[in-house]
Parts: structure tokens; C-alpha cells; sequence
């Protein structure tokens, strides 16, 4: 567990933003907070196999992924 990986990502937003990502869970898993995936936005897009999905947080903190 103690070894720590690092990403960088870029948004408009933050345009140099580096955050760590935590060891992986028991299911071997990486951890990052959703924290470090917003920053300050509210929504952010996942692109998975050339299809976008947009991750949402709403006013009361619950996650919403629609595509």
C-alpha cells in the first residue's frame, strides 16, 4: 500500500493541475477523491472508448454519470 502515483491533468480551469493518487483498495483499485477529480468545477467529462459520459456533482454532493 504505501507507494503513491501521480497524474497530471489539465481542465480549463486549473490548466497545470497535479494531484496524487492514494495506493490501490483491496480490490487492487486506485483511490482518488472526487476532490481532485472536480477541483473547482461542478461537472467534468470521462471519455471512455471514443464516447463521452459527463460526471456531474449536484448541490447535495451525490455523483451523477450520464452519457
Amino acid at each position: 500500500m504505501g507507494q503513491n502515483r501521480r497524474f497530471q491533468r489539465t481542465n480549463d480551469i486549473e490548466p497545470s493541475f497535479t494531484d496524487t493518487v492514494s495506493a490501490a483498495d483491496a480490490h487492487g483499485a486506485p483511490r482518488i477523491t472526487s476532490d481532485a477529480l472536480f477541483g473547482s468545477a461542478r461537472e467534468l467529462v470521462v471519455v471512455h472508448r471514443a464516447q463521452e459520459y459527463r460526471l456531474r456533482c449536484t448541490k447535495n454532493g451525490k455523483l451523477i454519470l450520464t452519457k
